[in-house]
């Protein structure tokens, strides 16, 4: 099976539960975070393993799922207070491993960092796809739709007709081409989801801005 028609397998499958997710399951915005965010912070110890004890792993996902659980669109306000001092009592558990878990302080700082900012990097995001929801869950399987437009059309277009590297240091295979061809489709995916959708949140203007 070629590496093209793997990949439009695969992302059809990927597609189809996530516009499912948004558009037909309730609170479904939440769960999408939930289910991506996860995978993504254990992506994140997995690029520098020897920063994250075992025990940090683990309280790290603990950390993430409350902070989570804070922004529940079912939780009431009583809950929204339990899950907060949980998690503040997680992120001081977390602080305190990482500055006194090994007599190299270089270390300490470094897995300091590490577990602190892998938090806020993956949290910040999953709580902007919450939000995206609450105003309007074609903002948010909108900006899914582009980001998949991008991404094939870059690929396809750079695939078939790119000649020109882009920064081959960075990335041997991207190109000018993938580039522009991405954009482009990407700023007719807008112009549909504006005409077709029937959401009168964002103007055609805004959702070609989004597209950028």
């Amino acid at each position: 099976m070629s590496n093209l028609i793997t990949r439009a397998l695969s992302g059809s499958v990927y597609v189809a539960l996530v516009i499912s997710t948004i558009f037909f399951l309730e609170d479904g915005a939440w769960y999408l975070a939930l289910v991506l965010g996860i995978p993504a912070l254990l992506e994140w110890q997995n690029f520098r393993p020897e920063a994250h004890t075992q025990r940090q792993a683990v309280f790290s996902i603990l950390l993430l799922l409350l902070a989570l659980a804070c922004f529940h669109p079912q939780v009431s306000v009583n809950w929204e207070a339990r899950f907060a001092f949980l998690a503040l009592s997680v992120a001081l558990f977390l602080f305190l491993d990482s500055m006194f878990n090994d007599d190299e302080q270089e270390l300490n700082l470094d897995s300091l960092f590490r577990n602190s900012f892998g938090i806020v990097y993956i949290l910040g995001p999953l709580l902007c796809l919450i939000g995206l929801s609450f105003i309007d869950p074609w903002i948010l399987g909108g900006v899914f739709v582009m980001i998949w437009s991008f991404d094939s059309f870059a690929y396809l277009v750079g695939k078939y007709l790119g000649s020109h590297k882009m920064m081959p240091r960075i990335s041997p295979k991207k190109t000018w081409e993938g580039f522009i061809g991405g954009t482009v489709f990407t700023a007719g995916a807008a112009g549909l989801i504006w005409k077709y959708s029937g959401s009168e949140t964002l103007s055609l203007e805004q959702w070609l801005v989004l597209s950028v």
